[in-house]
């Protein structure tokens, strides 16, 4: 697999980070481990996790990404057969994770396949131990059917909001998807394509981030410096700004009384560097959090 822009690529695909994943992808392709590649995905709770495993699989371009979640699933019918005599015989219903187990089987004989299986704490000890078991023999059993998977072209997801099965760990190898929420070194006025004068302003932002525990990325930067140097002239614009670009803001922590020192101060900075003497204060910019539209 080539990995050289998966920062990029994953990048396409709404999955935003300051670290590249090529690393622990070539780990993945360990020739001592007999069983079919799994990666355990941890991190902080929510659906970044899961953000992370569809733009990975689409950055791949894997052929086929196939995805559950569990405690979604859908109440599966009664199924019934014929036996020799003619006699009806109930059968066990095939589950909707089982049957996408049997799909990916299928579909890895002869493409890239991907099985992503979010939620994983909601699922029966069962399903944990059938999972378990699936990705060790690469082989699933379902009603006297085998489904064998092709491990060449196979690559499992697994993402909980909890520890994982013992044994799923021990058939896993573990990644962690780092969180945008935390303070950072801001960038360089070189990496916005700046005059050195911006790096004031910089240093502010950078100030008020590491305040509200942000660490916005470098495309984040390059947004709000467009909005810096073409429209914003008060500290209330810049919030307007910040609270439109920067993913994790709580609205209300911009108007604390921190949050307005280091405001004005950005102010401050961004006047010098643009060079306006008297700042333009426009009523009624923006809300006050007790009063928004």
């Amino acid at each position: 697999m080539n990995l050289t822009s998966l920062k990029q690529k994953m990048e396409q695909y709404g999955f935003v980070s300051h670290k590249d994943y090529g690393y622990a992808l070539r780990c993945i392709d360990n020739s001592a481990a007999e069983h079919i590649k799994t990666l355990n995905i941890e991190g902080e709770p929510g659906r970044r996790k899961t953000a992370f495993a569809n733009a990975l699989a689409h950055a791949l371009e894997y052929k086929n990404i196939l995805y559950h979640e569990f405690g979604q699933e859908n109440k599966s019918p009664i199924l019934v057969q014929f036996d020799n005599e003619e006699q009806t015989v109930d059968i066990d219903p095939i589950e909707d994770f089982e049957k996408n187990i049997i799909e990916s089987c299928a579909l890895s004989e002869a493409e890239t396949t991907v099985l992503i299986l979010d939620q994983l704490h909601l699922a029966s000890f069962k399903d944990h131990m059938s999972l378990t078991s699936f990705i060790t023999s690469k082989t699933w059993n379902s009603n006297d059917n085998q489904f064998l998977a092709n491990t060449n072209n196979f690559i499992i997801m697994l993402i909980s909001e909890t520890e994982i099965y013992h044994a799923l760990q021990q058939c896993s190898f573990k990644i962690w998807v780092d969180s945008l929420y935390q303070p950072g070194k801001p960038p360089s006025y070189n990496e916005l394509e700046l005059e050195s004068a911006a790096q004031q302003w910089i240093n502010t932002l950078s100030d008020i981030f590491t305040a509200l525990n942000l660490n916005p990325t470098l495309n984040t930067y390059q947004k709000i410096a467009f909005d810096i140097e073409q429209h914003v002239r008060t500290a209330d614009q810049l919030k307007i700004s910040l609270y439109g670009w920067v993913e994790g803001i709580s609205y209300p922590d911009l108007f604390t009384e921190e949050m307005d020192t280091l405001f004005l101060q950005a102010q401050t900075a961004i006047e010098n560097y643009i060079g306006i003497e008297e700042p333009i204060e426009l009523s009624g910019e923006l809300p006050h959090e007790n009063n928004k539209l």
